[in-house]
């Protein structure tokens, strides 16, 4: 009979594969000198005990012959301490929702594969909520199904939807300000107004007016225009096209990037309070492209970069200015969504702000 130190001490061996997809053979175990003799009678003694004590799991494994043979993992001695609290009943369904991992289970197929009755089933996952071993999660994949998983598993961004869901539904709103700033800070990147077109504006110009771009430079672009002081003429973050914004020569390969755009998009503090990544920017200017809001463009470094789409550039009739005319709200393209607490809101409005000292 193996003793309970020789037990032990091939667990603390392999300890270290706890609550991993790491699968150890009879052959490691044997390999690990811990079984005088590599005893197989030994082997399999302890490796039986430490199956009864739910330190580790059996996994079926395929031998090159087409045979099986049993491989093993181990557990944490929480998650062993949590198997061995559990009946054999509990411990069976419990064990499906912990191999689902981030993904979780669907609850008709937990109960198909479990086999138990519905009366008996139903009680087990009331039992597991009950001790917070289990909670049942929203799916934007599959949002009229009822999905359990691990309580301390973080649910995969897949299944969440990823930056733009909360609790499994779209954010519209947040969405909708997010596009509208890429839209126009790939607007102001891409595109130039000549001299002459500021002049025909009727407004104040630069110190220094804004020159036409040579070839691959970054000269006369929208951030010059910005220093424009006459705010009827062009607002900081909107430049109205009315045949004076052109777009880059041929040849301009400074449009901006996937990088600089999360990057901006972060320093601007619009997504605060979520988690956005270069990934998930990419999906809204997935769509953008299919749109024909933006284009792709290639670089000269191999990357790609996204300037406004030609079909995008249709001139705004725009009549006298005066205070009314000038109000930003009727012509806001998130009006839908302004609210106080909200992604934007009269007291975070820069062009409300603007409107009021005009």
């Amino acid at each position: 009979m193996a003793s309970r130190a020789l037990i032990d001490s091939v667990y603390d061996h392999f300890e270290e594969h706890a609550d991993t997809k790491a699968t150890i053979s009879q052959e490691e175990i044997l390999g690990s000198g811990l079984i005088a003799n590599e005893d197989f009678g030994t082997l399999l003694e302890v490796v039986n005990a430490l199956l009864g004590d739910c330190r580790f799991k059996v996994v079926e494994r395929l031998t090159p012959g087409g045979g099986k043979t049993n491989d093993y993992r181990v557990r944490s001695p929480e998650a062993a301490r949590i198997y061995r609290s559990l009946n054999g009943e509990q411990r069976a369904v419990y064990g499906y929702i912990d191999e689902s991992g981030q993904d979780g289970i669907w609850n008709k197929y937990l109960k198909q594969s479990s086999g138990l009755h519905e009366a008996v089933f139903n009680n087990i996952i009331k039992h597991l909520v009950a001790q917070k071993l289990i909670k049942d999660i929203k799916s934007v994949e599959h949002p009229t199904r009822k999905i359990y998983i691990k309580v301390g598993v973080e649910q995969s961004e897949r299944s969440k939807g990823g930056a733009w869901y909360t609790d499994g539904v779209l954010d519209e709103a947040l969405l909708a300000y997010v596009t509208h700033w890429l839209t126009q800070y790939i607007r102001n990147s891409s595109m130039y107004m000549s001299s002459d077109a500021l002049k025909q504006l009727g407004g104040k110009q630069a110190e220094k007016p804004p020159r036409e771009p040579k070839k691959g430079r970054k000269k006369g672009t929208v951030a010059d225009e910005r220093q424009i002081e006459d705010a009827k003429a062009l607002r900081a973050a909107e430049i109205i096209y009315d045949g004076g914004l052109m777009p880059m020569p041929a040849g301009y390969q400074e449009y901006p990037d996937l990088q600089e755009l999360t990057e901006e998009l972060l320093k601007a503090g619009l997504v605060k309070d979520v988690v956005v990544e270069a990934k998930d920017l990419k999906e809204v200017l997935d769509n953008m492209v299919l749109d024909d809001v933006i284009e792709t463009v290639r670089l000269s470094n191999g990357g790609e970069g996204y300037k406004t789409a030609r079909q995008s550039l249709r001139p705004i009739t725009r009549g006298p200015f005066n205070i009314l005319t000038e109000a930003p709200c009727g012509r806001c393209p998130v009006f839908d969504f302004c609210e106080e607490g909200g992604p934007v809101g009269p007291s975070n409005c820069q062009y409300f702000q603007e409107w009021l000292k005009m």
